[in-house]
């Protein structure tokens, strides 16, 4: 996000600098945004109180665990990876950015904390995994 602030300073002065700029050029909001609402959902709705029920039995039942994978849990994975996609064609992410594994590296933990840990997961936790992300990303990229 510094670098992205710092980069837009240079190109458009002061007045040409948006918070919205900062975080497309950073690319960050959408998905520090997506990371808050999943985790919302996941912790603190009916909806994930369910879904945890629902991927308990899959555990007991492997018909009803291949079953569930295939009608939801696949269509939640293509969800989950939809926001760095998107990002990749908007040529704000790499192009060879492996979205699959990225996207594993950015929910996973919020699943793992409401399955399996019960650790809180508020917004300084998703802004946290968001950072890590950029920092890696960026990191990585050619210079």
């Amino acid at each position: 996000m510094l670098q992205a602030t710092d980069d837009l300073l240079a190109a458009k002065g002061f007045a040409g600098v948006t918070m919205e700029g900062i975080a497309a050029r950073a690319g960050a909001a959408k998905q520090t945004a997506y990371l808050g609402r999943l985790a919302h959902v996941l912790s603190a709705t009916d909806t994930g109180a369910v879904f945890k029920a629902l991927i308990a039995q899959a555990q007991h039942d492997p018909v009803f665990g291949a079953d569930f994978r295939a009608r939801y849990l696949d269509e939640q994975r293509r969800r989950d990876r939809l926001p760095l996609e998107r990002a990749v064609a908007r040529g704000e992410l790499p192009a060879d950015l492996d979205v699959a594994a990225e996207t594993d590296r950015l929910v996973g933990p919020l699943y793992y904390r409401v399955l399996v840990t019960d650790e809180p997961i508020g917004g300084e936790y998703t802004d946290r995994l968001a950072g890590d992300f950029l920092r890696r990303v960026v990191s990585a990229a050619p210079q």
